[in-house]
C-alpha cells in the first residue's frame, strides 16, 4: 500500500512539475506563430528569451539557436514546431493549450482533420478554454459561417484578444464582403500598424472592391513593414482547405499590385 501510494505520489509531481516546461514550450511556439507572420527574415531577440529564461531540460541552448535561425515558414521550420509541439503534448497531455498549439502547427501542415481533432479535445479538456485560432482554423478549411458564430459566442470571454479583428476580417474577406473585410482590416491596422497581415488583407480588400488607389498604397504600407515580401513567399501561409480559397486570397494580392516573385 506505501509502495503504491509513493509511486502515485511520484507521477503526480512529475505531472505538476512536466507542466511548466509545457508551457514554456507554448509560448515559445506562440511567439514563433507570430513571428513567422510579420518577422520573415527571423525572430527578435525576446523570442530567444522566451526559451533561455525557462531554464528547464526541455528548452535548451540548442532550441533556443534553432529559434534564431528560424526560417519563414519553411518546411524545417515547421517539422521543429511540430516535434515542440507534440512534445508539450506529451509532457502534459491534459493541458488544453498544448492540444490548440499542435492542432494550429497541424494546420500549417495541411493536416486539417488532425487540427480539428486537436482543437476539439482542448475544449473537451476545459470548456471555458478559449482559442480564437480555432475560428482561423474553421475559417480556411470552407467553413465560415461556423468560424463566425465561434467568435461571437466566445468573444465576451477575451474581448480584448488582438487578434479579434484579424479573424474577423480574413472571414469577411472569404466571403467577400469586401467593405467588411476593410472595416475589420482597418481596426486591426489601426492596433497593430508594423504587423504586416492587417496591412496584406487590407490592400486585398481594397483591391477586390474596387479602390485601387488605396489597394496600392496598402500595398506600399506591406513593403515598408517587408521590403521582402512576395506573393510566392505568402503561399506557404495560404493553407486552405480548399484551392479556390487560396486561390481567391492571392488574387487579391495581384490586384492590389505587390509582387508576384
Amino acid at each position: 500500500m506505501l509502495r503504491s501510494l509513493t509511486a502515485d505520489h511520484v507521477r503526480a509531481g512529475a505531472a505538476a512539475a512536466r507542466r511548466p516546461i509545457a508551457q514554456e514550450f507554448l509560448q515559445a511556439l506562440s511567439r514563433i506563430h507570430l513571428g513567422r507572420i510579420n518577422v520573415p527574415g527571423g525572430i527578435d531577440a525576446d523570442l530567444v528569451q522566451v526559451v533561455e529564461i525557462a531554464g528547464h531540460a526541455a528548452c535548451t541552448s540548442e532550441t533556443a539557436q534553432f529559434l534564431k535561425t528560424l526560417d519563414y515558414l519553411s518546411p524545417s521550420a515547421l517539422d521543429r514546431a511540430l516535434e515542440l509541439a507534440e512534445t508539450a503534448v506529451q509532457l502534459d497531455a491534459d493541458l488544453p493549450q498544448a492540444r490548440a498549439q499542435l492542432g494550429d502547427v497541424l494546420f500549417f501542415k495541411h493536416r486539417h482533420d488532425a487540427a480539428f481533432a486537436e482543437f476539439e479535445r482542448a475544449f473537451e479538456l476545459n470548456p471555458n478554454f478559449i482559442d480564437y485560432r480555432f475560428a482561423k482554423v474553421l475559417g480556411w478549411a470552407g467553413e465560415h459561417t461556423r468560424a463566425i458564430e465561434f467568435l461571437e459566442a466566445n468573444i465576451h470571454l477575451d474581448p480584448l484578444q488582438p487578434f479579434l479583428h484579424a479573424y474577423h476580417m480574413g472571414l469577411a474577406y472569404m466571403l467577400k464582403r469586401y467593405e467588411d473585410a476593410v472595416r475589420w482590416c482597418r481596426e486591426c491596422a489601426s492596433r497593430l500598424p508594423d504587423l504586416q497581415c492587417p496591412h496584406v488583407a487590407l490592400a486585398s480588400a481594397y483591391a477586390q472592391s474596387g479602390q485601387l488607389e488605396e489597394a496600392r498604397a496598402e500595398a506600399a504600407e506591406v513593403l515598408r513593414i517587408n521590403p521582402g515580401f512576395t506573393i510566392e513567399r505568402y503561399k506557404p501561409l495560404a493553407v486552405y482547405k480548399n484551392p479556390e480559397d487560396a486561390e481567391h486570397r492571392l488574387d487579391g494580392m495581384r490586384k492590389a499590385g505587390l509582387p508576384e516573385t
